[in-house]
């Protein structure tokens, strides 16, 4: 992913402050990686991670598990180990109690799970969610349809696009955004 955003082979012996700076002096132009598209890598690649971990945490066939990075012809071991610790600090999340409003524009939507994804204006990107008990009702769904038809149908003039949402965050021990909780749902504030 690294490699496809910057347009560079990665060298895991360095920093990417490195690798930028090396372009810089080098003139070549590079698109940082923005703190969105850093947290939405994050978001994507969890429960991979998690899933590393099963010998670890759920079979406890394994104390510890080890990884290495491959790129052409060189090979090298990360000083990183996956351990019962680093399971826990991936499992582990809080739900901000504070419920906060957001604007935004719903992306996907499972009608079985009560779950999506919700393109938030505040965060600029994608950001999974779950429909509690109270924003469950057809008026709330009726415009998280709406949202999800203007949405994909690029019709980004159409005044059913945006919805305002009351959410609780929920974030990670380091406090990485993970999800939202949505309790309500408004098409006006």
């Amino acid at each position: 992913m690294i490699s496809e955003s910057i347009g560079k082979h990665v060298d895991f012996n360095k920093s990417l402050n490195q690798l930028y700076e090396e372009a810089e002096k080098n003139k070549i132009n590079i698109k940082p990686i923005t703190i969105n598209k850093a947290d939405s890598l994050i978001e994507k690649c969890e429960t991979a991670i998690k899933d590393i971990h099963r010998p670890i945490y759920k079979t406890e066939s394994a104390d510890k598990a080890s990884f290495s990075a491959k790129v052409g012809n060189s090979s090298t071991l990360s000083s990183t180990s996956f351990t019962i610790d680093s399971y826990n600090y991936i499992d582990q999340y809080l739900v901000h109690q504070v419920p906060l409003l957001i604007k935004g524009r719903i992306s996907s939507y499972n009608s079985n799970t009560f779950k999506g994804r919700i393109y938030s204006h505040e965060e600029g990107r994608p950001i999974s969610f779950e429909l509690q008990p109270p924003s469950r009702g057809n008026h709330h769904l009726d415009l998280i349809i709406a949202s999800l038809s203007a949405y994909t149908k690029n019709e980004f003039d159409n005044e059913w696009l945006d919805v305002f949402c009351t959410i609780q965050k929920v974030t990670s021990k380091s406090g990485h955004l993970k999800s939202y909780k949505i309790l309500n749902i408004t098409h006006k504030i």
